[in-house]
């Protein structure tokens, strides 16, 4: 370490040669800069002495490793070169072999113009570990006259910044390309510039051969997937094909016809399946545009279906073939007028559908019913005895302090809201996905919200076996004419008065308050004390239990009435005005306003007062 202390203490200067032609000669003691080639020369010397002082050192402390107790007197020196021996003959065989020994002597036989040709399409450190690699190359690389190889290899590195006035090229070189630690924001700033240089010009050759795969398929047919590659959002499915692993290691190299012939087999197995993926894209932006015009269409058509008659959704009408066909077919779609030619044929398909619909209906009833049951299909759907539930009702009215679920029989079912809607698409059909993702709408019952309602079939039975009906015949149109009015005796309570409703109520008063015994165990109708009201008690009651019905249709919330004349919903006040004033009928009857097919029901338990004065009839 003292010869390099001493080597930064003294500074360089160099003597000008005298008029003879003598060599240069340095001297250590005067400061001044060093010249091109004592620059050029400093830059290797230095490197090789360092390494020799290290190697030094090493030795030095082997040896005190082994002989502690001895000293020994280490004189600091510049170590002589060995004279080479006469014969190679002699020396032995070299351990490790790498390359073809002495190959670079050639070096100085060959023309200059191909040697400038050949190191000036190096790089900085090419050039630098050339001169370390022998004494030819060292001399020829470190003069001052070949100092354009040098810059000429930094051209090959564009942005780099130009050597510095106090560097030599190799120490340029070696600060700007060498593994030691040097620190400098200009270089720092060029590097992550050439990085993305490096990179774009890579990617440049990378993308050039994947086109060289795209045209190739082309000829083979696959155009239209290739166009779709290329135009059809080129950022996202280019880089994909460009990353499919049988590309990225074809693409690693120049594309030879044997490397294409030996990758077209997975290429296309990838445009296969890339065609697949095409089709359902094109299918879904085309009914993207289509089935909002649709929709608009199959709206107005249900604005001319009457408000108390069954009119059929956007989805079950795009689920029949012809209409179908004609939204994915027909060539060009663009605007409500291009959807003429179906709206004539939309009220004959509903028709059919509702027909479908039914039979759909009655293959419910038959699935759920109980093995005993037996059902006349042409008269079961009318029956006193036939409701269904609806499975997001149920839950809706299990939230507390929520109105019990309404009774929804036929034709109510086949136009119920919850059958129909659907808050995301559930399909794994395209065309069926489209339209719910679109719509918000989906074929009738598909998520299985419908059932036929057996507990509620065998009360009912009972009930209108009280009435001295026959239930296997009665139908509910039959049962609200004489509108029989029912009483829970096992309900009367004397601070709330008598438990009054309807007849088609009390499976749900029996569900709700009877069904499950304090004592456990379930209680059927037999077990609760009801009755039918007769006289003038039922007649009295019963124009209390129209007051407040009526109450509830003119509230102001209530919305599920409308306008026979043009479908208007509202509540039976704002109905009558509207009557009056939009189509000139002064006194508005009972047939200008009716009850919407899904609408919400009004009718509801009643507690009647005064309660009767007997005990209260307590369940068994």
């Amino acid at each position: 370490m003292a010869r390099r202390s001493a080597r930064q203490t003294n500074a360089h200067s160099v003597t000008n040669a005298t008029a003879s032609g003598s060599k240069l000669t340095v001297d250590r003691t005067v400061p001044d800069a060093p010249s091109e080639d004592d620059a050029f020369e400093e830059a290797d010397v230095e490197d090789q002495e360092d390494d020799e002082e290290e190697e030094e050192e090493e030795e030095e402390e082997e040896e005190d490793d082994d002989e502690p107790v001895r000293k020994r007197k280490i004189v600091r020196g510049k170590r002589k070169r060995a004279e080479p021996k006469a014969t190679i003959q002699s020396q032995p065989p070299s351990k490790k072999a790498r390359g073809k020994r002495g190959g670079l002597m050639d070096l100085k036989d060959m023309p200059i113009d191909v040697v400038f040709e050949i190191f000036g399409r190096l790089g900085p450190l090419d050039l630098l570990h050339l001169a370390w690699a022998s004494e030819v190359t060292r001399g020829f690389l470190m003069s001052s006259k070949n100092k354009s190889i040098w810059k000429a290899a930094r051209s090959n590195f564009p942005g780099l910044p130009d050597c510095p006035d106090d560097l030599s090229e190799p120490q340029y070189a070696r600060l700007a390309f060498g593994k030691d630690c040097h620190h400098s924001n200009a270089c720092e700033a060029w590097h992550q510039t050439y990085q993305a240089l490096l990179d774009q010009e890579k990617n440049s050759v990378h993308q050039g051969r994947v086109n060289i795969l795209l045209e190739r398929l082309e000829t083979m047919g696959w155009q239209a997937e290739v166009r779709d590659i290329r135009q059809w959002n080129p950022e996202y499915k280019e880089t994909t094909f460009a990353e499919e692993p049988a590309v990225v290691k074809a693409c690693q190299k120049d594309l030879t016809e044997r490397i294409i012939q030996n990758l077209l087999p997975a290429l296309e197995e990838y445009m296969r399946g890339y065609r697949e993926e095409r089709l359902i894209r094109d299918r879904k932006r085309l009914l993207l545009d289509r089935l909002p015009l649709f929709h608009e269409v199959v709206k107005t058509y249900r604005m001319s279906v009457p408000p108390d008659a069954i009119a059929i959704d956007v989805a079950d009408f795009f689920y029949h073939p012809e209409i179908l066909n004609f939204i994915i077919n027909t060539q060009d779609i663009s605007g409500p007028a291009d959807l003429d030619p179906i709206r004539p044929r939309l009220p004959e398909i509903a028709q059919e559908l509702q027909v479908q619909l039914t039979d759909q209906l009655l293959a419910l009833i038959s699935a759920d019913a109980e093995a005993k049951y037996v059902f006349d299909p042409a008269t079961v759907l009318d029956l006193a005895t036939t409701t269904f539930t609806c499975a997001t009702c149920l839950r809706k009215a299990s939230y507390q302090s929520a109105p019990p679920p309404d009774v929804i029989r036929y034709p109510r079912v086949l136009a119920h809201e919850c059958a129909v809607r659907i808050e995301w698409p559930k399909s794994e059909v395209v065309d069926f996905y489209m339209l719910e993702k679109v719509t918000y709408r989906t074929s009738w019952n598909r998520l299985g919200l419908i059932n036929f309602d057996m507990e509620s079939r065998a009360i009912l039975a009972d009930v209108v076996e009280m009435c001295g009906l026959d239930p296997a015949t009665t139908t509910a149109a039959e049962m609200d004419a004489a509108d029989p009015i029912i009483e829970c005796l096992a309900c009367n309570n004397l601070h709330f008065g008598r438990c009054i409703m309807r007849w088609d109520l009390v499976p749900d008063h029996f569900d709700k308050v009877h069904k499950k015994h304090k004592h456990g165990g379930n209680l059927g109708l037999s077990d609760v004390k009801i009755e039918v009201l007769k006289g003038e008690d039922a007649e009295t009651i019963g124009r209390r239990l129209n007051e407040e019905e009526e109450l509830k249709r003119a509230h102001a919330d209530y919305e599920d009435l409308a306008c026979v004349h043009c479908s208007e919903p509202g509540n039976s006040v704002n109905l009558r005005r509207h009557v009056v004033k939009q189509h000139g009928i002064a006194k508005p009857s009972e047939g200008d306003i009716v009850t919407m097919i899904d609408s919400k029901c009004v009718r509801r338990s009643f507690r009647a007062w005064p309660p009767r004065a007997e005990e209260v009839v307590e369940a068994k």
